[in-house]
Order: C-alpha cells, then sequence, then structure tokens
C-alpha cells in the first residue's frame, strides 16, 4: 500500500471484518468495520475500494439506525458523486 497505511494493517481488517460476518455480529459492528476499511483505503489511496466499503458502512449503518455515522458516510459518498 503506502507508508501510511502497511498492507498487513488492511489484511487484518479484512480478516476482522470476515469473521464478523462468519460470527454474524450485528450491524453497527459491521457499519464500523467497514467504515474503518474506508478510512485506510483513502488514505492508502485506493478510492474506489474506500467508496466500496463506505457504501457497505452504510448500508450497516442505516440498517444499525447510527444516525450520525449514516450522515457521515452519507455525506462522504456525496462528496465522490457515488449518492446524492
Amino acid at each position: 500500500m503506502t507508508a501510511d497505511v502497511p498492507a498487513e494493517e488492511i489484511d487484518r481488517l479484512n480478516t476482522e471484518i470476515l469473521q464478523a460476518h462468519k460470527d454474524s455480529r450485528p450491524a453497527n459492528d459491521l457499519a464500523r468495520l467497514y467504515h474503518r476499511g474506508a478510512h485506510l483505503l483513502m488514505v492508502a489511496g485506493d478510492t474506489d475500494a474506500a467508496l466500496f466499503c463506505c457504501s457497505t458502512a452504510y448500508v450497516f449503518a442505516l440498517e444499525a439506525g447510527e444516525k450520525d455515522l449514516v450522515r457521515e458516510l452519507h455525506a462522504t459518498l456525496c462528496e465522490h458523486g457515488r449518492e446524492y
């Protein structure tokens, strides 16, 4: 990735996300994990992957009723032309 985000950190988060799905963790947990992934990938310069994570976080945040996170994610998606 970049010096700012080691590939190992993204790999660890990916493993954590997969385990969270296997464990059927609640939507708010998944929203926060994908949100963290979106941030890491954006810092790493992988905008498309970051926005995929952001979209996924948005869906889980909506499901969980995480209003503040929904607003933040929606703003990010709008900023990048992925939501209106």
